[in-house]
């Protein structure tokens, strides 16, 4: 979920509830105004922290433009993964599975690569679509994440 404002890496509104239609409502905290100079760093300068959130949204927008997988028509399935640390979404389509695997804790995770081909995946012909590069694997053959990393996988 991106939230208005997460685009150019803006934070979270610390008086929220100073306002009395927000009070009790915590989810104000995340809708703050949006800072317009903030955007404009973002576009103005492309190696400021504003500017590589800006940037990696605007890639992450194409990437998923460019796969099927993600089409509204085609339901996503959350799929218990063997580490409890990596979050995963399947998405079968009839170009091919996608699987989507998030790691969502501060440190390394792998997951086995039996598990990832019992989910339709075959490791030697798939591609990382957020980097267009075969992910990294360990020497046992599991799949890398780093800490925090996304993954998501499908077919050449």
């Amino acid at each position: 979920m991106i939230w208005s404002g997460d685009e150019v890496a803006q934070l979270n509104d610390e008086h929220w509830a100073e306002v009395p239609e927000h009070d009790g409502d915590n989810r104000w905290a995340h809708r703050p105004r949006l800072d317009w100079d903030c955007v404009e760093e973002a576009r103005s300068d492309p190696g400021s922290a504003v500017g590589r959130v800006w940037a990696g949204m605007q890639h992450l927008a194409r990437v998923r433009a460019s796969l099927p997988h993600l089409h509204a028509s085609w339901p996503a399935e959350t799929v218990a993964a063997p580490d409890p640390g990596v979050f995963v979404v399947l998405r079968r389509h009839p170009v091919g599975p996608m699987l989507q695997l998030y790691n969502v804790t501060e440190q390394p995770r792998t997951v086995p690569a039996w598990w990832v081909r019992e989910q339709g995946i075959n490791l030697d012909g798939a591609v990382d679509a957020l980097n267009g590069f075969p992910p990294n694997l360990t020497d046992d053959g599991s799949v890398y994440l780093s800490t925090y990393q996304p993954v998501w996988l499908v077919r050449r």
